[in-house]
């Protein structure tokens, strides 16, 4: 009777405990669990302790009080017990199992015991408890090697060799293996989103694991995602690792990014509506001038100029619907190619052929020329080509079923088109039947000598660019530029990246010849090597005064062009040919200079696909702090910038193509800081973004010196005639001028 009792209240306390640890759980949390549960348990074992010693004085006569209720009652253990207590084997029961898995070798499990007694082990387990005690017993198993561990089994056997039935131990695992370290899948390093989506692949069925958090777990297929967030603007180092269900923890990994965001009036002004509006109000417009692209070939420079910072809005945002329309407008110059074997050289095949005349190419191409001359204007087309490439680049990322009809034109229509031109300009094709590997790119036109000869002629973009490599196309006797990266150069690299990136994305667009892709990788790959090495990096001082590090680009190669003639000059008023001065070591215009966002956002983007160690993200956190603290000349209020990318602020261009009056001001280029895309580079430099809050307070401010500031410097921005000339009216939203400034910046500043 006494072991009965004993077992009846233990079995009391225990499911009554059960009871309360889940009415707790569920009502008032954990915080609540302990405290509630222990102070339960504690006063049913005061009263245990209280009434086992009442009971064990009892005789087996039924004298106990607490036995008198006899078999109406339960509790009487006396005559109907078969005998005594002795001949009674222990009862155990379970208290506490061992986790199904667990890295412990040695787990512990607790079980009840009515009686004390051997304790005997069957099965693959044994313990470290030879003897079991009344009540809660603790056994460490093992110690264990990994593996499924089933049919493990106690027993105890009292005293008198009674043995208690089989208490068998839930099968479980012990794992003492750590999952490898996660992979991060997600290639991004910034991002614009206030609660990202991580890619992680790991050993699947793992926790995903930061900061001692579960995120989310890897799936069946090895692969999991985990979402962070909400993400204030800024730098983050991630720290990711895989918890399996033993309690196993990888290494860490850790994956670095930056967080930023476009100016919070994008969408408190709804900004974001207004750019829609405004390229709806566009469409036609950039349609009509490009159906005349076969006649003035030039209108191909300016679409992709204005088209640009929303080109790249509409990618950032996953707009599908302005994507399939610029796809729809691009398509119109397709219609206006010219297809001809015959093909005007400067100066070819010879440096000493006469500067123009016509060849015959192996076989006909596509191009837009010029209908004066007939002749193939390359700068038009490349930098059209790259816009089309850049949209055809995200068409060939959808499955062919998922792209619009717009978008698929765009695929049949200028894939081949797109092959045909890089094929003529990087690597060149055999010219009336017999010249191989010959393109059209010549510095001849610009009187380039090497050694007392003029630089070959015919190249073709690989073969211009391994010369530039040693400064081959001109030695001291020649013109600085001679040996310069030139806006085509820039664009017919970027062009190929994205042409190259599309053939990876869908290999079905175009079976080219594996040596030619081989061609196109190592020609890029070149660029580079170039690239990387007419790039300088200088100190400049942040917004606190902190040092940092600016980048400039080829610097230093234009100081003898005419363009530059008088950019030593920073007088208010017109200089005449006495006042030329021509600055030092400069840099390229700001204006041109908006080909950095989209070549170098390009290429960097591509450059691990390609095998590209340039640009990297140095380079491209120095261009954006050289716009911030060299070119942007600090005033908030009235925000202004140089003219020039190594800071310098002469006047530029001055009497360019023979025009009268001409010429650009100190900072009269500041409205390309604005229309240029550059605040597209706030998510390499976070600081970036003050400069634009500048631009923007003072464009939508109602202040009458503020808008007479604007007038002066940006409503007007360069001379023809000796006078100003009108560039943005913003005081007439629905002039066309204006719009297309408005769909330039708003699109640059909301990317």
């Amino acid at each position: 009777m006494k072991k009965t009792i004993l077992y009846i209240i233990y079995t009391i306390i225990t499911k009554g405990r059960g009871r309360n640890v889940v009415r707790i759980r569920r009502e008032e949390g954990p915080e609540a669990l302990h405290g509630r549960s222990s102070f339960v348990t504690s006063v049913l074992w005061v009263l245990v302790l209280s009434i086992v010693p009442i009971c064990w004085s009892c005789g087996d006569d039924g004298g106990c009080p607490l036995a008198d209720a006899g078999a109406d009652g339960g509790l009487d253990a006396g005559s109907d017990s078969g005998g005594s207590a002795d001949e009674k084997a222990p009862v155990l029961e379970e208290i506490e199992p061992v986790p199904t898995y667990t890295s412990n070798v040695t787990p512990l499990y607790r079980f009840f015991s009515s009686g004390p007694g051997q304790v005997l082990y069957r099965g693959p387990c044994s313990g470290d408890l030879e003897r079991a005690e009344i009540g809660d017993n603790g056994v460490h198993l093992g110690p264990l090697t990994d593996g499924e561990y089933r049919n493990c089994a106690l027993a105890v056997k009292d005293d008198a060799g009674n043995q208690s039935q089989w208490l068998v131990i839930q099968s479980f695992v012990v794992d003492t293996h750590a999952p490898e370290p996660p992979e991060v899948l997600t290639t991004i390093q910034r991002t614009g989103e206030e609660r990202p989506t991580v890619h992680i692949q790991g050993e699947a069925g793992t926790d995903i694991v930061v900061d001692d958090s579960v995120l989310g777990n890897v799936g069946a297929d090895g692969v999991g995602s985990v979402q962070l967030g909400p993400l204030a603007d800024g730098g983050y180092t991630v720290v990711f690792q895989l918890r399996d269900a033993a309690g196993n923890v990888s290494k860490p990994t850790e994956w670095g990014f930056v967080k930023y965001s476009h100016l919070a009036a994008c969408e408190q002004d709804g900004l974001h509506q207004t750019i829609r509006s405004t390229w709806e109000s566009l469409v036609s417009y950039f349609r009509d001038s490009l159906s005349s692209s076969g006649t003035s070939p030039y209108v191909l420079y300016n679409v992709q100029i204005l088209t640009a910072p929303f080109l790249r809005y509409a990618l950032r945002h996953g707009d599908a619907a302005s994507l399939d329309e610029l796809a729809s407008v691009y398509n119109v110059a397709a219609e206006t190619l010219t297809w001809t074997d015959q093909y005007i050289f400067y100066y070819f095949p010879e440096p000493s052929s006469p500067r123009t005349s016509t060849h015959t190419l192996d076989r006909a191409y596509p191009m837009w020329l010029d209908p004066n001359s007939d002749a193939e204007s390359i700068l038009v087309s490349a930098q059209f080509l790259y816009a089309v490439s850049l949209l055809l680049r995200y068409a060939a990322g959808l499955n062919p079923g998922a792209r619009s009809a717009a978008l698929q034109d765009l695929v049949d229509r200028f894939i081949s088109v797109l092959s045909d031109h890089y094929r003529r300009w990087v690597l060149g094709v055999t010219v009336d039947g017999s010249i191989a590997d010959r393109g059209p790119f010549q510095v001849r036109g610009w009187g380039c000598t090497y050694n007392g000869s003029y630089v070959e002629t015919g190249m073709s973009q690989a073969r211009l660019t391994e010369l530039r490599l040693p400064w081959a196309l001109g030695d001291d006797s020649s013109p600085k530029y001679c040996n310069a990266v030139t806006d085509i150069d820039l664009w017919i690299y970027a062009g190929l990246a994205n042409f190259l990136g599309a053939l990876d994305a869908d290999p079905n667009l175009d079976s080219l010849d594996p040596s030619e892709l081989d061609q196109y990788r190592l020609a890029l790959q070149m660029a580079s090597v170039l690239m990387a090495s007419r790039v300088i990096y200088r100190p400049c001082q942040d917004f606190d005064g902190n040092a940092v590090e600016c980048a400039g680009f080829d610097e230093g190669l234009w100081d003898e062009h005419p363009d530059y003639a008088y950019s030593g000059y920073q007088g208010d008023t017109f200089p005449d040919s006495s006042q030329q001065a021509r600055g030092s070591a400069v840099g390229w215009d700001v204006s041109h200079a908006r080909r950095f966002v989209e070549v170098f956002e390009t290429l960097h983007e591509l450059a691990p696909a390609l095998g590209l160690s340039f640009p990297n993200d140095r380079f491209m956190a120095g261009l954006a702090r050289n716009v911030a603290h060299i070119i942007f000349l600090g005033d908030e209020r009235l925000p202004l910038f140089t003219n020039l990318w190594d800071g310098t602020n002469g006047w530029y261009r001055v009497g360019y193509s023979g025009r009268t009056g001409f010429g650009y001001a100190p900072s009269d280029l500041s409205i390309a800081l604005l229309n240029g895309g550059y605040a597209l580079w706030v998510e390499y430099y976070l600081p970036l973004k003050r400069v634009y809050e500048a631009t923007y307070a003072m464009v939508s401010s109602l202040d009458p010196e503020v808008q007479a500031f604007w007038e002066e410097h940006y409503g007007t921005c360069y001379y023809l005639d000796y006078e100003r000339r009108t560039c943005v009216d913003l005081s007439d939203p629905a002039n066309r001028t204006t719009q297309l400034f408005l769909l330039q910046y708003l699109s640059s500043i909301c990317f």
